[in-house]
């Protein structure tokens, strides 16, 4: 698997989102927490970890691959959970705000792991 392609779209990706969030607490009534930055950061290491995990079970059998696939999907959909409970404990003035900004960063990131994945697919098969 070639990872700098998949690297350089994850930081354009975190940077993206950081980008936004600051342009919402800049220019909008909204007031995002510190939380929701924190959470890009998050995000953006964990994909990372997450595709190297990946790439090292790409080489072996498609079972193998199948199998990485679906945990380090299901290893950040818990993530994401977890985080949305953390950030409602953590800051329960911005319940609405950490709850849709968290799983919207989830999302974002979540469908930069999958096309970089599914690229790789369609290139061996």
């Amino acid at each position: 698997m070639n990872t700098k392609p998949f690297l350089v779209a994850n930081a354009i990706t975190t940077v993206l989102l950081l980008v936004v969030c600051f342009l919402v607490n800049s220019f909008t009534n909204l007031k995002l927490p510190i939380y929701l930055y924190i959470v890009t950061l998050v995000f953006g290491l964990m994909n990372v970890l997450l595709f190297n995990i990946l790439k090292k079970n790409n080489d072996k059998t498609p079972a193998r691959f199948v199998a990485a696939f679906n945990g380090t999907v299901a290893i950040k959909l818990f993530s994401a959970i977890i985080l949305v409970v953390l950030g409602l404990f953590l800051f329960p003035d911005f319940k609405r705000e950490t709850a849709i900004g968290t799983m919207l960063v989830y999302t974002f990131f979540t469908v930069v792991f999958v096309r970089y994945s599914m690229k790789e697919i369609r290139r061996k098969g």
